[in-house]
């Protein structure tokens, strides 16, 4: 029988808001409202202007992804009034008090300097408890003087990854599991491995104790702690399926690694440590290198050799582009790709007004947001694919765009970094 001890009065892990807010979390909706923030920096933010941008971030939310979001709400009460936690939390947000001010961080993320996975590595790896950028001094002085601190993201990564070491069906986290072991265990400063063999004991018959310590004394904790676990399957690091053990809640849905996901988790807890609070993301880019670059191959792969309709939709487009690359005019029939504009994840289409033939290594690097078109023919690269000579100097800065393509397909996909 286990029993855990709550190690300190204010020990707690925050996501964000403490009245959580899950839909803010997914990638397309969280930058969305982070490129509203960065058009309009130095600006209240309760201006009519944002407001109105806000409604359109709605709309194209509910048009492509399917989704009903409330973000406008009303021009003097928007959701950045009430939930900026959520940008604050992972260091894109410095401040709305004196009107709107991104940090370096939001600034290169919001404007494609880097990508969505480099910004998730960079968000697991340097996350941290306390976090400064929510909590106030009070809270901070009490964890430092305790001697704690926790890396949240990359902990649960670690501790699923020892799991699946251990037999790959064990591979998951629950919320359940998080609040009762996970988070008492990591406030008395265990280690990844000694939470896992815990939860592997408490998986085969041992029980928690009476009067164990479970984090889950206010009303929203438990979701609060879903989070951590909603990020990582939100930026493709977990899936997450209804469990096998218990009738399907919230509490036991079990947050699990795949194969792929599984060397992708090892790539990431290799990789050399770094935070955002002494590290700009230029140099942190650079050491997250290898965990970004299997994220992105795997996604491609997925979409060529799982889909069905791919052969379909990939003869319709060589057809319309006359069997040539779009960006380097390449006409070898081998080493050419289809590639949605918007992606099929996010209810893309077949059509060819939603696709461009790309060369196999541009449509990985199209794919991880390393190449960005744009709607008037523009091609931009990230600052990590700037620093190579070879796409730099072949590479177009601007494109004539065939005629069928639908230029809004392209501004959606920019604008929500999809």
């Amino acid at each position: 029988m286990y029993s855990f001890v709550k190690p300190f009065p204010q020990y707690r892990w925050r996501w964000a808001s403490m009245t959580p807010s899950e839909s803010l979390n997914i990638p397309e909706v969280y930058f969305g409202c982070l490129r509203v923030l960065s058009l309009n920096e130095g600006e209240h933010v309760n201006s009519k202007h944002i407001f109105k941008l806000l409604q359109q971030v709605e709309k194209d939310i509910k048009d492509y992804n399917d989704l009903n979001v409330s973000l406008a709400r009303s021009e003097n009460r928007n959701l950045f009034r009430n939930s900026g936690q959520y940008w604050k939390n992972t260091g894109t947000l410095l401040s709305t008090e004196h009107g709107i001010e991104l940090t370096d961080f939001g600034r290169s993320y919001s404007s494609g300097l880097i990508t969505k996975d480099e910004f998730s590595a960079i968000v697991i790896k340097s996350m941290e408890l306390p976090n400064p950028f929510i909590e106030d001094d009070k809270v901070i002085s009490e964890w430092y003087h305790e001697g704690v601190k926790i890396k949240p993201l990359e902990l649960i990564l670690c501790i699923i990854y020892h799991l699946y070491n251990f037999k790959c069906e064990h591979g998951y986290l629950t919320t359940k599991e998080l609040i009762e072991i996970v988070i008492p265990m990591a406030g008395n400063k265990a280690t990844a491995y000694e939470i896992f063999k815990v939860i592997l004991d408490c998986r085969h018959g041992t029980t928690l104790g009476p009067d164990s310590w479970i984090a889950n004394e206010k009303s929203n904790d438990k979701r609060i702690a879903r989070e951590f676990l909603l990020f990582l399957e939100n930026y493709g690091y977990l899936n997450s399926r209804q469990s096998q053990n218990e009738r399907a809640t919230n509490l036991n849905q079990e947050f699990y690694l795949t194969d792929y996901q599984y060397s992708l988790a090892k790539s990431l807890i290799d990789s050399p440590e770094i935070s955002y609070k002494s590290m700009s993301p230029e140099q942190a880019v650079p050491k997250l290198a290898e965990a970004t670059e299997v994220i992105a191959r795997k996604r491609v792969l997925t979409e060529i050799t799982l889909r069905p309709k791919q052969a379909e939709f990939r003869r319709k487009l060589m057809e319309a582009y006359s069997g040539k690359c779009l960006l380097s005019n390449a006409s070898i029939s081998e080493v050419l790709q289809a590639c949605h504009i918007i992606p099929v994840k996010n209810s893309g289409n077949d059509s060819v007004g939603n696709g461009f033939i790309l060369r196999s290594d541009l449509h990985l690097l199209y794919d991880s947001g390393h190449i960005k078109i744009h709607e008037d023919g523009t091609v931009t690269l990230s600052d990590y694919l700037k620093k190579d000579t070879f796409y730099r100097k072949t590479l177009p800065s601007k494109i004539k765009l065939p005629t069928f393509l639908n230029i809004e397909n392209i501004r959606i996909r920019n604008e929500y970094n999809m």
